[in-house]
């Protein structure tokens, strides 16, 4: 069971963008192999071509970066000789805009126009394009940050594709008791996602006997400093022992900033805002901060062999660092694992079949596992992980894991927050 608390923070801004615009709707799965099956597949060559919203990006987030961490998997494969004898090529990038249509406009391009073989990477908050390339059959890679990537079994974010909202995730609940909060408040936007966010949490700290004395899911993007006070005696007269926010990192730090203001010194957990810029500008109002990641942090002195070779290479090619690239970075070994799956008949089926029977990826230890034979459609079992990182000095800092194993994991149906299990990524199990 794997679930990015950044996914709900950032769905909640796809949709406030996205609330007057186009959409596609929904597909189930590949039920058959469409036309164009080795399209950018030459005897020496697999191309592939990728879209983002570079232009425009509402959330302020270094998209273009996805780009990088694909090209230094790309050179270092390539280094090797390619995937049996062929070199990977990253040939395109088109950009959306953050625009629904223009992402499906560009999406088809890169299909019709370009003929890559697959679309990687793709970091956009509008993939209304994801079931036009379901519908083509298209294998696709990228930073899953909405709830577009459910469209189809040809569909790859680096930390699975769906959310369940009416699942219980334990793990929220573990920190809490870690942090000895048996009051807990959750804020979010008013739209749907971000509702739906703030309900999952607090049915998830319900569920586990942790009160919440303050729900806020009517936020107003955009709000102020002066338009939250009355929230923040709210707050304060609620006793909490930890606010946990459904937004993006811009929206939960003018709520930190406010809380710091007025002396409500309270732990506050995130799924947004894990960016070295973002800290180094704003680290010294973030005492107390609790991020939560599905990756192994770049803090830990014992990284895994996949983060090794993911700083070796983008160093090597000169790409920028951070949790955007390294996502371009883990698309790039799921699409590579694949390849080498299914073997010197290379094919868009055969490649997203080969994936879909994947029990356990880790991207070499970066992750804590994603099971692909589920991870289209179910997060309701299996296990419950996360790595965190505090900030303490104006820097993050590991916390709650050992060196070499980041992740808290509990099962997810576990009945006791006490049953839980501080580790490494799973053995791969492909």
């Amino acid at each position: 069971m794997t679930r990015s608390t950044r996914v709900l923070a950032v769905l909640a801004v796809v949709a406030l963008v996205s609330a007057a615009a186009w959409s596609m709707g929904a597909s189930a799965a590949v039920r058959r192999a469409p036309s164009g099956q080795t399209d950018g597949v030459t005897a020496t060559e697999i191309r592939v071509g990728g879209v983002g919203g570079y232009s425009t990006n509402p959330v302020g987030l270094p998209y273009h970066d996805i780009n990088d961490g694909v090209n230094a998997y790309f050179a270092m494969i390539n280094s090797q000789g390619g995937v049996n004898g062929r070199q990977l090529k990253l040939v395109k990038i088109r950009d959306d805009a953050s625009q629904p249509i223009k992402n499906l406009l560009q999406t088809r391009a890169l299909v019709e126009e370009d003929h890559v073989f697959a679309v990687m990477p793709v970091a956009t908050i509008n993939f209304s394009g994801a079931r036009y390339l379901t519908k083509k059959g298209v294998p696709s890679f990228g930073y899953h940050i909405s709830n577009d990537w459910e469209n189809g079994l040809n569909l790859f974010g680096e930390t699975g594709s769906t959310s369940c909202f009416d699942c219980v995730w334990p793990i929220d609940a573990w920190l809490a008791k870690k942090l000895g909060a048996t009051r807990v408040g959750v804020i979010g936007y008013s739209v749907q996602i971000a509702q739906d966010c703030v309900r999952w949490k607090k049915n998830t700290y319900h569920h586990f006997g942790i009160k919440t004395p303050y729900v806020n899911d009517v936020l107003a993007f955009g709000f102020t400093e002066s338009s939250f006070a009355a929230d923040v005696q709210k707050i304060k007269n609620a006793n909490l022992g930890m606010l946990a926010t459904c937004m993006d990192s811009n929206g939960s730090l003018l709520v930190k900033q406010a809380l710091n203001k007025a002396g409500v010194n309270i732990p506050v957990q995130w799924g947004e805002g894990y960016n070295q810029e973002f800290i180094n500008k704003y680290g010294n109002d973030l005492a107390g901060l609790h991020l939560s990641l599905s990756e192994q942090p770049f803090e830990d002195p014992m990284p895994s062999q996949g983060l090794q070779l993911f700083r070796q290479w983008m160093n090597t090619t000169g790409g920028n660092i951070n949790k955007i690239s390294e996502a371009g970075w883990e698309d790039a070994d799921l699409f590579v694992t694949g390849l080498q799956k299914i073997g010197t008949n290379v094919t868009r089926q055969r490649l997203i079949n080969a994936i879909n029977r994947f029990k356990s990826w880790s991207a070499h230890g970066i992750n804590s596992g994603v099971d692909w034979t589920t991870a289209h459609h179910d997060n309701s079992s299996g296990l419950s992980c996360q790595a965190y990182v505090t900030v303490q000095n104006g820097k993050f800092v590991t916390e709650f894991g050992e060196p070499g194993k980041p992740f808290v994991c509990l099962d997810a149906k576990t009945k006791s927050l006490d049953n839980f299990t501080i580790s490494a990524s799973p053995p791969d199990k492909l």
